[in-house]
This record gives C-alpha cells, structure tokens and sequence, in this order.
C-alpha cells in the first residue's frame, strides 16, 4: 500500500492521487485530523513477531499502517492541536491542552519511526531546513548567494544597508508565515528595507534580531523543483511587475507573471544536487535569481515547496512523476 500523509486541503497532493486513481494503484491517504479524531478506533501494540502493530479503523475498515504500507509520500502533514481537532465548546487549560497536544505527538513519532524503515518520498525530519545552514553550504559549494546579516546592532544595520547602496531585503529567518488576526489576513513578503522604516528602527531601545539581504538586480526568478535526480525549471519574469520586483509571490490573480520553462546550466544543475545530498533531502523546491550581470543566485530551498505551477506552466507533469515513483517503489 502506499500511505500518504498530508493535510485534506493540499491541492498538490490532490492531484498526485489523482494520477494513483489512473495507474489503479493501492493508496491511502491519512491527516492528522483522521488519525486523532475521537470517535475513530486507533489501537497500537506488540505484535507476536516482536514488530509494532499501528491500527485505524477507515470506513468500517480496519488498517495496520506499518504492516499494510510499503512506500511513504509525506507532504504537508501539519501539526496537531486537541482544541481544533476536536472541536470543542469551552477553552481547554493551557497547561491540560499541551499535555494532550505532546501525548498526540508522542503517538504520532511512535508511527514515524515505525515507518522509518519503508522507503520515503520527503520525510518529516527533513520537512524543514536551517535557512543559515543552507546558504553555508551553497557559498561551500561555489553557488553564488546575495550576501546577508542577521542582526539587531543598529550601527551594524546602518552599515550593511550603505554597503548595498541603501537597496537591501528584510526577510525571516525561518520560513514565511501569513497571519489572522482579528477575522484580517496578513500574508508576509520580503521587502526592500526603506528609509523610513531604517528611521525608525534608529529611535527604539532594542530590536529583535532580523535577517538582511543584499538586493540583486534581476533579468528575472528561477523556481526549480528537484525529485530525486530530475530538475525541473521554470523562469518567473517578475521584475516586469512593480508588485513582485522584491517577491514574486505578491502577484495579482488578474496581472500575473509571464512565467516559461526553463533549462540550468549543467553545472548550476549538478552543484544543486549536490546540495540536496548535503542535506538528505529527495524533493524541494528551490528559489534562484538571474542577475543582469548574467549570474545565478541561490536563495533557498524549501523540502515541500509547491510546485503546481511549475508544472503545468513547464508541461512537466511532476504528479505524474512522483505517483510512477510511488508505484516503482511498492513494487520494490
């Protein structure tokens, strides 16, 4: 059987099960929700030939997830949270919706590393990358990287944003978040640091500590998904768009980016492989820039970036790839 552990609304996943419903494969995908949710039967034990048993009951059907699953998709899992999970009337305490939170945890590491010995396409432990540790690696492997600071040294700030001729990003230095505050959205962007807000940050007592980027000019954005070996590549013309100059993912639905396939250099092609080695990873999605003095920048690499897109724009077909790769792998 191939598992799926994903989230219900990841459109990615959607589709990959899609392509599995057309080879007639034999899958199932869970989410946290459907594994934790108090009406269903999960019983986990020893079986009598010393390996563990992890049973759920789907439908009046009952499933032994370890013994049953022969190959792992994981994309997009989540995180659990009683409160939500089960949809409660009253606020649980703090202190009793954390201990319920880590017993759920303990469960769900306990599947985890039951499953540890199927074959993997992404695994949780490497669902999320040190961005710092990444560009290490990057400049160690000669690709070229916008220089940056992390600080919250004004003096430091001040010099760095002169240095880079008053043009530099502020970003996070872990990933990007969208928030909901208050029944507002707020997504998150990077953003050219202005004047104003450098003012500013000279008149308070302390700041917490931000990640800078040097801004480079761009011809235009690279977003290339890696699967295994396979590199699939599109060019996003984002410098043409006043929203996305700084962020490509501030686009408008009704004046979007002219986005083509697109070919590395081999050797750009070859050092980032090397780098997903570096890192055990066998998918992400990776963001580079073509500067207008015709040199490639590595940003970053995300393990479970989308890539929807990316595929239909480059007729690539990535669901289809990855739902054959299940399938050779089960057979396997």
């Amino acid at each position: 059987m191939i598992l799926i552990l994903s989230n219900r609304y990841d459109q990615t996943t959607i589709d990959i099960i899609k392509w599995l419903e057309h080879y007639n494969a034999n899958w199932l995908k869970i989410s946290l929700d459907q594994v934790f949710f108090l009406q269903r039967k999960m019983d986990i034990s020893v079986r009598e030939d010393g390996n563990l048993s992890f049973k759920i009951n789907l439908n009046n059907r009952e499933i032994d997830l370890i013994r049953d699953t022969n190959v792992v998709l994981y994309r997009r899992w989540g995180a659990i949270d009683v409160e939500s999970t089960w949809n409660l009337k009253e606020k649980l305490p703090i202190q009793v919706n954390k201990f319920l939170n880590d017993e759920y945890n303990a469960i769900v590491l306990t599947l985890i590393k039951a499953l540890n010995k199927k074959k993997w396409i992404s695994h949780p432990n490497t669902s999320s990358v040190n961005k710092i540790k990444v560009l290490e690696l990057a400049k160690n492997l000669d690709l070229n990287i916008p220089d940056f600071i992390i600080s919250n040294n004004f003096e430091q700030i001040n010099l760095f944003y002169n240095k880079n001729n008053t043009k530099i990003i502020l970003k996070p230095v872990f990933e990007t978040g969208d928030f909901n505050i208050d029944d507002e959205y707020y997504p998150q962007y990077n953003i050219l640091l202005s004047e104003n807000l450098l003012k500013n940050m000279k008149k308070k007592n302390y700041l917490f500590p931000l990640l800078f980027q040097e801004y480079i000019e761009k011809d235009f954005e690279i977003r290339t998904f890696i699967l295994e070996d396979k590199l699939y590549s599109i060019a996003i013309f984002s410098q043409q768009n006043n929203r996305t100059i700084v962020d490509y993912r501030n686009y408008s639905p009704t004046d979007s980016n002219r986005n083509v396939a697109y070919k590395l250099p081999k050797m750009i092609e070859s050092k980032l492989l090397k780098l997903m080695k570096l890192l055990n990873l066998d998918t992400g999605s990776v963001d580079i820039i073509k500067s207008k003095d015709n040199k490639y920048y590595f940003l970053e690499v995300n393990p479970v970036g989308q890539f929807g897109e990316l595929s239909r724009v480059g007729n690539y077909y990535i669901e289809r790839e990855i739902a054959s790769l299940l399938l050779k792998y089960k057979k396997n």
